[in-house]
């Protein structure tokens, strides 16, 4: 995972001219949403479709890791009361029950997140991910064996608790929370700052939001 933090891509122009391309080819490529915004809603009902799909299958691989074990399992029996299976996840359903799955899943800690290997030093040397998602940043340990491998929550700052968010230096990055600071390790530490930040700006925009409209009423 360490190695794949180096691993620099560009985005190429649209090729308007003739092109070659194989059929059928030994591998797939599989399009997942990985984060909701803070106050980001579903509107369109092919997006539903899609994540909803996404949730059943990987509820139903076991092996996915932002899964924790006991979600899994009281999910399986959710979607087992209601007849939906990854075979027949394409039918047919009814748009209540797709927004009740996947409002569940974005109520899971890691599942909708975006998640960067990251060392917490000589502080926090149990500290081995940092998860951005639309409910907060949580660090996280990795325990991994034979038999399982399993993300563990240390710790959950909420946006509106994040006084700043900072690069002190190459490779490290500072979070100024409930009067302390947090260092974390990572070479995608100002990727995750910009990531950090922009959650930080629509959280307080919804909460302002919210007062106003009930100081109005």
């Amino acid at each position: 995972l360490k190695a794949l933090e180096h691993i620099q891509t560009a985005l190429f122009g649209q090729n308007k001219g003739p092109f070659y391309t194989y059929s059928p080819v030994p591998w797939t490529l599989e399009v997942r949403k990985e984060v909701f915004t803070p106050t980001e809603q579903i509107e369109n009902p092919a997006v539903l479709n899609l994540i909803f799909a996404q949730v059943v299958m990987d509820v139903f691989a076991t092996a996915c890791l932002r899964i924790r074990k006991e979600d899994r399992l009281k999910m399986r029996s959710t979607l087992e009361h209601h007849g939906i299976s990854p075979r027949n996840v394409l039918d047919k359903h009814r748009e209540q029950t797709k927004r009740f799955i996947v409002d569940s899943a974005r109520d899971w800690p890691f599942y909708f997140s975006r998640l960067y290997p990251v060392n917490g030093g000589k502080k926090m040397p149990n500290v081995h991910m940092l998860a951005i998602g639309h409910s907060g940043v949580r660090l996280l340990t990795r325990q991994r064996d034979v038999a399982s491998d399993t993300l563990t929550v240390q710790d959950l700052y909420d946006y509106d608790d994040i006084i700043d968010i900072s690069v002190p230096r190459k490779g490290a990055l500072q979070i100024h929370v409930n009067g302390r600071y947090v260092i974390v390790y990572t070479p995608r530490a100002p990727e995750a700052r910009q990531l950090i930040e922009a959650f930080c700006i629509e959280s307080e925009r919804d909460v302002m939001y919210v007062k106003a409209t009930r100081n109005y009423r």
